[in-house]
């Protein structure tokens, strides 16, 4: 092989790992574009992120309970509720 074929061979590598690259930054571009999409579809009336964050802001919780106590982190007790009648 002549120094000018290896020249050449060198150079279509280079140029395959250049496209190479060039065509994985595509995908990924397109598949940034792709989830955005798909998210925005989601969240607009109708979509299922939107349907699911309605129906959750639509549950109501009852709590029932005797005797009712919350503590600090540092241990100190900031509300106590007991038994109301």
């Amino acid at each position: 092989m002549t120094l000018e074929q290896r020249v050449e061979a060198l150079e279509m590598s280079i140029a395959n790992m250049v496209a190479q690259q060039s065509n994985a930054e595509d995908i990924s571009e397109t598949a940034k574009k792709i989830a955005a999409e798909v998210i925005a579809d989601a969240s607009k009336p109708g979509g299922v992120l939107n349907a699911a964050q309605k129906q959750a802001a639509e549950k109501q919780v009852t709590f029932y309970a005797t005797n009712f106590e919350i503590t600090k982190s540092d241990g100190a007790t900031a509300v106590r509720l007991g038994r109301i009648s």
